[in-house]
């Protein structure tokens, strides 16, 4: 299956739930997701194209979930695959035994709801703050087409936004973490 989505950076969370509400959309209980993304260490510089696969376990609810993406054309795009496992612990030492290693923890408290066929959340990112995720499981391949019609939707149930996202939280959170390091060098 291919997860197309979009991101877009929002200034006030509580309008938006204000209007993701009035056009009925119900929306689940704030749930934290501590993600930890790994890359294979023969990656020296994190530049996510298209054929990369990145690795990520998520812990939310007491529940850890291990996903496979691989970077499709497009991007907010991959083929993605996912299955539960017993510990992060665990699949974390068999991550490194086969060669990958941590490129960032991602720490964000979520809502979702659904609107049509699109799946909605509401992200509170830890450093970087707060945005409108939609998201797509589909065959569709046409990942360019299917995210004009996620803004098309958003500007008609008149969500306003502040600026579109192009990269994953967890390549927001490494160039944060780069940039700091620059920093500290000069």
């Amino acid at each position: 299956m291919n997860e197309i989505e979009i991101k877009v950076r929002v200034a006030d969370p509580e309008i938006i739930r204000g209007r993701l509400r009035a056009i009925g959309c119900i929306l689940s209980i704030a749930k934290r997701q501590e993600d930890v993304v790994f890359v294979h260490g023969s990656m020296k510089k994190y530049e996510v194209k298209e054929g990369t696969v990145v690795l990520r376990t998520r812990d939310e609810d007491g529940k850890t979930t291990l996903t496979l993406k691989r970077q499709l054309s497009s991007p907010l795009s991959s083929e993605e695959y996912e299955v539960e496992v017993s510990s992060s612990e665990s699949i974390h030492l068999m991550l490194a035994a086969m060669g990958f290693r941590e490129l960032v923890r991602v720490n964000k408290t979520r809502m979702t709801s659904f609107y049509g066929a699109f799946k909605i959340c509401i992200d509170e990112v830890q450093h970087l703050g707060t945005f409108l995720e939609v998201e797509s499981v589909t065959e569709r391949n046409d990942y360019t087409v299917v995210q004009e019609e996620m803004y098309e939707t958003l500007l008609n149930l008149g969500i306003e936004f502040i600026e579109k996202v192009t990269v994953p939280y967890d390549t927001q959170l490494y160039r944060l973490i780069e940039s700091t390091r620059s920093l500290r060098r000069d």
